[in-house]
């Protein structure tokens, strides 16, 4: 194949494997492709390291370490990794599953029955947030753009994708605020003020989905990012509006999700499994 003058990853073969056939989305940390596991072979995501920039060093440290969380996450919700190592030009790769969805951003654009399939949606997440909080991990970026949901024969499925920032106990530092250039809605007080996360702060920000979901909006909105980060340190947790479809008795589980103190907040997923089935009656 020949290479794209605009793009010259496509056309080329990764790691001798890879047939890069074009691109699916870029971020500020890699680039995301589709390509073929082999001439012809089924299609695959490919993340690739962006071009050397200034802190190539610390970004070839991250990828490294998100293919090696990804390869070691196994479940139904969570996007399966294919392969990761280097990628033959100084960078870095990781090959995973293709998921034909929308990101949860736009799937609450198209949809006008929101409440009624909100609930099903987040458990799917909490079922995949589970098995990550049991490796030892936070996920620490659950944006909206991080949620993938497809149709399937049983209904709506979600995939959580992108580990790039997932909290270990050894990981390389991470500049708190190039992480929030892309969870500004979604990011916790203490991962704000540059504090080390925890289970509670992924619940936070499912909480944040959760409301979006019901509520058609982000509890916190404003033109300016600066102000929806001062805004999750000291507004008010804001009540989910009187609409139909949404079920009283969820309503205190959303705001005890948007407690701006960890320890008011559930204690781990599991606990806000419980709760969100008991206000539900699934």
């Amino acid at each position: 194949m020949a290479r794209n003058a605009r793009d010259p990853i496509v056309g080329t073969v990764v790691a001798g494997r890879f047939h890069v056939k074009r691109p699916l989305a870029t971020g500020g940390m890699a680039a995301v492709y589709v390509a073929r596991d082999g001439d012809g072979g089924p299609r695959v995501a490919l993340k690739l390291l962006a071009p050397p920039r200034r802190d190539a060093e610390r970004m070839l440290a991250l990828m490294q370490r998100e293919g090696e969380v990804l390869a070691s996450l196994e479940h139904p919700n969570i996007v399966r990794a294919i392969d990761h190592g280097p990628s033959g030009d100084g960078g870095y790769f990781i090959a995973m599953e293709l998921v034909d969805g929308l990101s949860l951003t736009d799937w609450v654009r198209q949809k006008v029955d929101r409440p009624l399939q909100a609930v099903p949606l987040v458990l799917q997440l909490c079922s995949a947030l589970r098995h990550v909080h049991g490796r030892g991990l936070v996920h620490r970026d659950l944006k909206a753009s991080n949620v993938l949901v497809s149709a399937r024969p049983h209904g709506a499925h979600v995939t959580l994708i992108d580990f790039g920032v997932a909290w270990v106990d050894d990981a390389p530092e991470i500049d708190g605020e190039e992480h929030l250039l892309g969870g500004v809605h979604t990011s916790s007080p203490e991962q704000i003020r540059g504090e080390a996360p925890d289970v509670r702060s992924d619940i936070y920000s499912v909480g944040v989905l959760l409301f979006r979901l019901l509520a058609g909006r982000y509890p916190y909105h404003s033109k300016l990012p600066a102000e929806v980060l001062t805004q999750h340190l000291h507004s008010p947790v804001p009540e989910l509006p009187e609409a139909a479809g949404i079920p009283p008795a969820i309503r205190p589980v959303v705001t005890r999700c948007l407690q701006k103190d960890p320890d008011d907040r559930f204690p781990d997923v599991q606990a806000l499994v419980e709760a969100l089935s008991a206000a539900v009656e699934l």
